[in-house]
């Protein structure tokens, strides 16, 4: 079985997953192929050997033999020595140049709750960073009621033992970064 996780923010990626499933198809015969992600719904990626497509408003739903087994998000990178978790996904954007939104929908944060929880797990497997992700890292919370924000999200994550432990940024846009969060990492 091969999940593609298949991606169409702009042509170039789109052409490279098109490549991608050509290639697994040619070499992997028999194979059953599961694509997944944005570009299931928005573009053209289709063929008489994908067995299922999943498009992002169904994530989560994958068919019963690759469902996950234990709660939410991925407690395992292998051959990473640090952790990804995303915290947010969508935009509330809608730029002239770029497709985001309607790909991802609307800006969504996940739980503080889920975050911490998901934290221990990663911990307990022998991570010691974690790279907090999200379209719009600097808008966590902001779709809560009440409102909450990154930086008091990063006030109530675990801490670890002195340089034994961090928790690293993805990119972040400039105008999201606020006074508090910049006095927060600089303490």
């Amino acid at each position: 079985m091969i999940i593609i996780n298949t991606c169409a923010v702009t042509g170039r990626t789109e052409a490279k997953v098109r490549k991608k499933i050509r290639s697994r198809l040619r070499n992997h015969p028999g194979s059953r192929l599961i694509l997944t992600g944005c570009g299931v719904s928005y573009s053209q990626l289709a063929g008489e050997n994908i067995i299922h497509s999943i498009p992002p408003e169904r994530r989560g739903q994958f068919p019963p033999a690759v469902r996950k087994r234990s709660g939410e998000g991925i407690s395992f990178f292998e051959g990473h020595h640090r952790a990804f978790l995303k915290i947010q996904d969508g935009c509330d954007s809608y730029c002239s140049y770029c497709i985001i939104p309607y790909l991802r929908g609307k800006s969504r944060s996940r739980p503080r709750s889920s975050i911490i929880e998901e934290i221990w797990r990663l911990r307990q497997r022998g991570y010691r960073e974690i790279v907090l992700t999200g379209i719009h890292l600097g808008k966590y919370g902001e779709d809560f009621n009440p409102p909450s924000s990154l930086q008091e999200l990063a006030g109530a994550l675990p801490e670890g033992e002195e340089g034994c432990f961090r928790y690293r940024l993805s990119s972040i846009e400039p105008g999201e970064i606020t006074d508090d969060l910049l006095e927060m990492i600089y303490q």
